[in-house]
C-alpha cells in the first residue's frame, strides 16, 4: 500500500489516538495503529478490545490501496516535529517493515519502522446507528466526570449514567460521598446505558458536537472525523433521585459570590488541616460558618489553632455551620453551583442550578472555636473539633449503599458481591481473548518457520543435485 497524509493532520490523528490506547498491555497489536486505505478514504484506528477508536483523514491522497499496521509511538515520534511535511507511508518487499517518507521545508528524508501483519488486528465490534445527540453532551459529560468514583470495585459508579426521565434525559455522577445530576437532555428514548471514563472524550480537542447511539452492551459516539465504539459499564445506576434531600424554606442558604472565587480556591490550598503539623491537605475539612457578621471558610491545624478566609461577597443565611471536603466543594463550585442551602451541620448541602443539583455530604464536627451557636447544643461539647463523614439523615431520605459515607466497611453487599463477579468475568474475558490472540500469532509464527524449512530443504535438495 502506498498513501500520503498531511503532517499536521497525521500528528493530530496520533496525538488522540494514543488516548485511545490500551495503557498497560503485553499484546503487541494492541500498540499499533490500523491504517487502511479504501478507495480515497484513509482511516487510522487503535484499540484496547474493550473499545475502538478511528479517525478518517481529510486531506489524504491514496497511490495504492490496503493495510498497514505502526507502532502508534514510534510514528508519533517521526511526525510531531514534521507537521508541515507531506508524510508518505508505504509498504515494502519485506512484510516486516514499512517505508515512511518525510517532504517539506528540510528536503525528502526517509525512514523505516516495524510494522506487524494486517490479520494480527483484532476484529472491531458491528457498527451499531447513532442518532444526532443534545449539543451540551459532551461538555456536560466533562463536567460530570470529577464526581464519578475512581474505585475499581464499584464499577458501575464508574461512568456517567445517561437514563430517560420525566422532561428528557439525564445524567449523573456519584462517588458515594458526593453526587451531581444535570437534566433535561434531548435524546432518542432507547438511549441509555453507564458511558465510562474516556481519555479521548475528555480531550479538549475532541469535537463537542456528535451523534450518540446504545444498543445492549454498547455505546457509539461519531464526532467529526473522529468514531469512538465501546462497552457501557455492566450494571444498574442506583436509584441516586432518593438520597437528594428536599429544599425547605427555613434552610440555611449558602450564596457565593463571583468575587469570592479567588478566596475559595486559596483557602483549599492554604487553610491548615488538624492531621498536619503544617500546610493544607485539598482533602482535609473545611467549615464554613460566620465569624463577627463575615462570612468564613475556617480550618484548624494540627496544634488547635484556626485560621479563617473571609468570603466578603458571599452571604449565609441563619445561624447554622457546616463543613465539607473541601476539593469536593471548589469541585462542584468550579461546576457552576453557587447557591447552597442546608437544614443544619448534620444534612447533606444541596446546590441547584437551571437544569443541575448536587449533593455534598457534610463532615461532622463537634466544636468550632469563635462560630455562633448551633442550634443543638448536645452538639457542641468543649472537645476540640474532630472531623468525619457524616452519613446521610435517616429522617431527611431513605439511606443508599452509595452515599454512605462509610465506604471501607468490612462486609460486603449483595450489590458490591456482584458487581466483583461481574469484574472478575471480564478480567476473565479479556484474558481469553488475550490467549486467543496469542494462539493465532503462534499458529502464524510456526506457519511461516514450517514454509522457511520447507524453502530451506528444497534449497539443499538442489544444492545435492548440483554436487551430485
Amino acid at each position: 500500500m502506498n498513501f500520503t497524509l498531511n503532517g499536521r493532520e497525521l500528528s493530530e490523528a496520533l496525538t488522540g489516538l494514543q488516548r485511545a490506547m490500551a495503557s498497560k498491555t503485553k499484546l503487541a497489536v494492541l500498540k499499533h495503529a490500523r491504517f487502511h486505505c479504501e478507495g480515497q478514504t484513509v482511516t487510522a484506528s487503535v484499540t484496547d478490545l474493550d473499545h475502538h477508536a478511528e479517525y478518517k483523514f481529510t486531506d489524504a491522497e491514496v497511490h495504492r490501496p490496503g493495510t498497514l499496521l505502526l507502532p502508534v509511538k514510534n510514528l508519533f515520534r517521526l511526525v510531531k516535529s514534521a507537521k508541515n511535511d507531506q508524510v508518505t507511508l508505504e509498504s515494502t518487499d519485506n512484510t516486516q517493515t514499512a517505508r515512511i517518507g518525510l517532504s517539506g521545508a528540510l528536503g525528502e528524508r526517509t525512514h523505516f519502522l516495524p510494522c506487524m501483519d494486517a490479520e494480527e488486528w483484532p476484529d472491531a465490534p458491528e457498527r451499531i446507528s447513532v442518532c444526532p445527540a443534545d449539543d451540551r453532551f459532551i461538555t456536560a459529560y466533562r463536567n460530570l466526570i470529577p464526581f464519578a468514583s475512581t474505585d475499581p470495585t464499584r464499577t458501575v459508579l464508574n461512568g456517567v449514567a445517561l437514563q430517560l426521565g420525566r422532561g428528557g434525559h439525564t445524567l449523573t455522577a456519584t462517588d458515594g460521598r458526593r453526587l451531581c445530576t444535570l437534566s433535561d437532555f434531548e435524546f432518542p428514548e432507547d438511549v441509555e446505558g453507564i458511558l465510562p471514563i474516556h481519555n479521548l472524550l475528555t480531550w479538549n480537542r475532541f469535537p463537542t458536537s456528535c451523534k450518540l447511539g446504545t444498543r445492549q452492551d454498547q455505546y457509539r459516539v461519531e464526532a467529526g472525523n473522529w468514531t469512538l465504539q465501546g462497552k457501557l459499564v455492566d450494571g444498574t445506576f442506583p436509584n441516586w433521585k432518593q438520597v437528594i434531600p428536599d429544599a425547605h424554606t427555613d434552610d440555611c442558604v449558602f450564596q457565593l459570590g463571583d468575587g469570592d472565587l479567588p478566596a475559595v480556591k486559596q483557602a483549599v490550598q492554604t487553610l491548615p488541616a488538624s492531621h498536619a503539623e503544617s500546610g493544607g491537605d485539598k482533602n482535609a475539612g473545611i467549615c464554613l460558618m460566620k465569624q463577627d457578621g463575615v462570612v468564613v471558610l475556617s480550618a484548624c491545624d494540627a496544634r488547635g489553632n484556626w485560621v479563617n478566609q473571609p468570603l466578603r461577597h458571599s452571604t449565609l443565611s441563619g445561624s447554622e455551620l457546616t463543613a465539607f471536603n473541601r476539593s469536593y466543594f471548589l469541585q462542584a463550585v468550579e461546576a457552576g453551583f453557587r447557591r447552597w442551602q442546608f437544614a443544619d451541620h448534620m444534612a447533606p448541602l444541596r446546590a441547584e442550578t437551571e437544569n443541575g443539583i448536587h449533593v455534598l455530604m457534610p463532615l461532622r464536627q463537634e466544636n468550632v472555636p469563635g462560630a455562633v451557636k448551633p442550634s443543638t447544643p448536645e452538639e457542641t461539647p468543649t472537645q476540640p473539633v474532630t472531623q468525619e463523614e457524616q452519613p446521610m439523615p435517616k429522617e431527611t431520605k431513605p439511606p443508599l449503599t452509595v452515599m454512605t459515607a462509610n465506604e471501607d466497611k468490612p462486609e460486603e453487599d449483595l450489590m458490591t458481591m456482584v458487581q466483583n463477579a461481574r469484574e472478575s468475568c471480564r478480567t476473565l474475558n479479556t484474558a481469553l481473548k488475550d490467549i486467543a490472540v496469542k494462539i493465532r500469532a503462534d499458529q502464524r509464527a510456526n506457519k511461516a518457520l514450517h514454509n522457511e524449512l520447507g524453502n530451506a530443504r528444497s534449497v539443499l535438495e538442489k544444492l545435492r543435485d548440483i554436487a551430485a
